[in-house]
């Protein structure tokens, strides 16, 4: 299985033109919301990557087992003797009213739904009656959740949770479900999560995954998480800087990091830092700064398979460093000026990749044509093709 290119993120300059001595508080803020949406297969094959490093780490599961989510323990039950297995195949359901949530408790489906997706006006005891067998949850709250209503989901064995951003779970919200006793995976991007609530989040015993993009996260909130159990942490567009993200790669046990969009502006130790973690199997250092000696620390990198680098102010002498890496699956250099034809032809020679984004980056014929020639050998190539091309 290939490591993915995630969906291409937006990178505003918000977070960087913030007073660095002012704690942003999600009281007096509203989160930004573009781009919160923008990668939900990202997400998925992020878990994909995750669970594949995991499985190499753990004895080979029983094939006369029922497996939960991601990271759940199995439970052995044997087959019947129609090689079928007695436990009801767990179904997903959709609600949108209180009376839609009756409807579902009413119904045959109320004890063997798996996930449930919420959208619309609940109140915090609504909450209350979801149903006893959810393990994935979707929150799309009109006005916010509030920390008493996200108190009520400790009844239930939820093993993920997903936040869309007008849910607004805040600091509170967030110290709470860093309280679960079973949450493994939490996706709240633009739920006005601050330091607070990141240390929160980082203190769960049971958490090996998030996507905290676009929240308010300073260094303080980075720094909570270098001595946790993590192995997914997603930061796009937070206010960390070098120093958490240097400290997250140097002694935090997570394969998959996110920085892309931060206040990151050196990056030397960064780069070194990454080119002597050799568990690291996912990175995107988008709009970091990252340039050619930056670069071909990165490229000494034997584990990482894919590689986020848009936006950033390397060359092609940096891009040559990366030119013999064959452990990298999947590269993202798009909306970077300074590369031209001589650099698609480059990265056209790289026919081990699996996925290439070259996006926002004019080439002429040339760099195209040699592009369309390694999209039509089986790479995905993500550019933006004149017409008549690949």
């Amino acid at each position: 299985m290939s490591t993915p290119i995630p969906g291409r993120r937006p990178y505003s300059d918000s977070a960087a033109q913030t007073d660095a001595g002012v704690e942003r508080s999600s009281s007096d803020h509203t989160a930004p919301s573009g781009g919160a949406t923008a990668q939900p297969d990202a997400r998925s094959e992020l878990r994909e990557l995750v669970e594949r490093v995991r499985a190499e780490r753990v004895p080979r599961r029983s094939t006369n087992a029922i497996f939960g989510s991601p990271g759940s323990a199995p439970q052995s039950q044997p087959p019947l003797a129609d090689n079928a297995y007695a436990r009801p195949a767990p179904v997903a359901a959709r609600i949108t009213s209180l009376d839609e949530l009756h409807a579902l408790l009413d119904s045959p489906q109320s004890e063997t739904v798996d996930t449930l997706i919420v959208v619309g006006q609940f109140d915090e005891r609504d909450f209350g009656l979801f149903p006893k067998s959810v393990r994935h949850l979707t929150l799309d709250i009109e006005g916010g959740a509030t920390p008493a209503a996200l108190a009520y989901l400790e009844a239930l064995p939820l093993r993920s949770l997903s936040a869309e951003p007008r849910t607004q779970a805040g600091n509170e919200g967030a110290i709470v479900l860093g309280r679960h006793p079973t949450l493994e995976s939490v996706v709240m991007p633009a739920n006005g999560i601050g330091d607070l609530g990141a240390q929160g989040l980082a203190q769960s015993a049971t958490l090996r995954s998030a996507d905290l993009s676009e929240n308010w996260i300073r260094d303080m909130g980075g720094m909570a998480f270098v001595h946790s159990a993590f192995e997914e942490l997603l930061f796009y567009e937070n206010e960390l800087g070098p120093k958490s993200a240097a400290a997250l790669i140097r002694e935090g046990s997570a394969i998959a990091l996110g920085f892309g969009g931060n206040l990151i502006r050196e990056t030397r130790e960064i780069a070194l830092e990454v080119s002597r973690n050799t568990g690291l199997k996912f990175l995107d250092l988008g709009n970091c700064h990252l340039g050619n000696a930056e670069l071909g620390l990165v490229a000494t990198n034997p584990s990482i398979e894919s590689l986020g680098l848009d936006g950033n102010t390397f060359n092609i002498l940096g891009l040559r460093t990366l030119a013999s890496n064959l452990t990298l699956k999947s590269l993202r250099v798009a909306d970077n000026d300074r590369l031209f034809d001589d650099s698609a032809i480059l990265l056209s020679r790289m026919t081990w990749l699996k996925e290439l984004d070259v996006g926002g980056i004019e080439f002429g014929n040339d760099g195209f044509r040699a592009l369309a020639k390694l999209h039509q050998s089986g790479v995905r190539v993500e550019a933006d093709w004149p017409e008549g091309l690949p």
